[in-house]
């Protein structure tokens, strides 16, 4: 969620993402259901 609205922590996500290229991505079954629903609620640019 940090990636869809922005918070906090989001530029340090951004900055260990850059660093980290290969590490792979995961998320939970909940992710799945719930970043959809969450990036709706923050608005049509987060989608």
């Amino acid at each position: 969620m940090k990636l869809v609205r922005e918070e906090a922590e989001t530029q340090a996500l951004r900055d260990w993402f850059a660093l980290a290229p290969a590490e792979p991505l995961v998320t939970s079954e909940l992710g799945r259901v719930e970043l959809p629903r969450a990036a709706r609620r923050a608005g049509a640019e987060a989608l």
